[in-house]
């Protein structure tokens, strides 16, 4: 009885050390013991609210691998050497514009990219410095594991539908395929070396 006037008295004087005075006191005085008036909630084990957690965790797990390969296919060497072909390219830069990029901040990279079996076919969305958004169509395969990879298509496509085929411009020599391009070229496109 004498320890819960204590209790009391504590608590009116100063409820923030009315916790720590209780269980200096309850671990002193163990004779004494301290009872709950109310019943503690119940716990309930729902196997519906476990799969649905498991179900959450599944579909959030699968966005982000599918973001991480589609960053893995973004930085690819591929994807990369295209890019920098676009850039090359005068063909592509009377289209677009300079500055050629992707159209997003982060571009989706749709299609194969397997260099194990031989064949890569991708597809992306780039925009110049004109603003014209396009499609670049990038298909090449390999017979074998001793051939090198040989280039089939290499296309943009523009937003008005113009196609812009750029194995047919290395074959007319405008571009070469080892993308050696002179300085008067560069001149011409705005770009310093």
């Amino acid at each position: 009885m004498a320890f819960l006037r204590q209790v009391q008295r504590a608590t009116r004087v100063a409820p923030r050390l009315a916790a720590t005075r209780t269980v200096r006191m309850a671990s002193t005085q163990a004779k004494e013991r301290i009872t709950v008036d109310h019943e503690l909630p119940e716990i309930h084990s729902s196997r519906w609210r476990l799969a649905g957690n498991y179900a959450i965790f599944a579909v959030i797990m699968g966005f982000v691998s599918v973001g991480f390969f589609n960053y893995e296919r973004q930085n690819s060497s591929v994807v990369a050497s295209t890019m920098y072909r676009l850039r090359r390219s005068p063909l592509v830069n009377r289209a677009l514009g300079n500055n050629i990029r992707f159209k997003h901040a982060y571009p989706w990279i749709s299609g194969d990219l397997d260099f194990l079996h031989g064949l890569i076919d991708i597809e992306f969305t780039i925009v110049g410095s004109k603003g014209v958004p396009a499609t670049v169509h990038f298909r090449s395969s390999r017979p074998s594991k001793a051939e090198p990879f040989a280039m089939e298509r290499c296309e943009v496509v523009t937003e008005a539908g113009e196609r812009l085929d750029l194995l047919a411009e290395d074959e007319a020599g405008d571009v070469l395929g080892a993308l050696i391009v002179s300085a008067e070229d560069d001149a011409k496109l705005g770009l310093a070396r």
